[in-house]
């Protein structure tokens, strides 16, 4: 799991806008790290920002309150 989600966070680097906005707030975007594991980002010109990594088997009232 740590070697996809380092492959995720440089392919980010990378290619930020290359993952689809989540539709659960205007520009936070989704990278699905495994089946169960998704990250959440928004990004600028200037850097990334991880919001949350959520485990998808959580109830997902529990995302709102990471969001």
């Amino acid at each position: 799991m740590l070697k996809k989600l380092e492959n995720k966070i440089n392919l980010l680097k990378t290619h930020p806008e290359g993952f689809p906005e989540s539709g659960k707030r205007k520009g936070l975007r989704k990278c699905v790290i495994t089946k169960q594991i998704t990250l959440f980002y928004k990004f600028d010109s200037d850097r990334i920002n991880v919001i949350t990594i959520f485990d998808t088997r959580q109830n997902p009232e529990k995302l709102k309150e990471n969001l």
